[in-house]
């Protein structure tokens, strides 16, 4: 009688640990590909919609930089993938240390 609740006890652990580490794998997978996705978008923009820089680029006062809309248009899309990888990076590390 014992060995048989032994058993069953040990059987309804593993099906609680299998159950937690499929939640956990979904949740990393998850995270790794938008950390991927968030990655890649990074160096997109960086690399992409980076202003060109024209000979008098330098000379611009810095107050007429929102005025320029690509400029603009950069920083808020470096912003949004820079949160994004940040926010994927916590997400993963939370994940694995739990």
């Amino acid at each position: 009688m014992r060995l048989g609740n032994c058993f069953l006890m040990a059987l309804k652990s593993v099906r609680h640990y299998t159950v937690h580490m499929n939640w956990k794998l979904v949740l990393i997978l998850v995270a790794g590909t938008c950390f991927c996705i968030s990655s890649a978008g990074y160096v997109f923009v960086k690399i992409i919609l980076r202003p060109k820089q024209d000979g008098d680029w330098e000379e611009n006062d810095w107050e007429f930089e929102e005025q320029d809309r690509s400029l603009t248009r950069y920083h808020f899309w470096c912003k949004i993938t820079f949160s994004a990888v940040v926010i994927s990076m916590l997400l993963l590390f939370l994940i694995l240390a739990v």
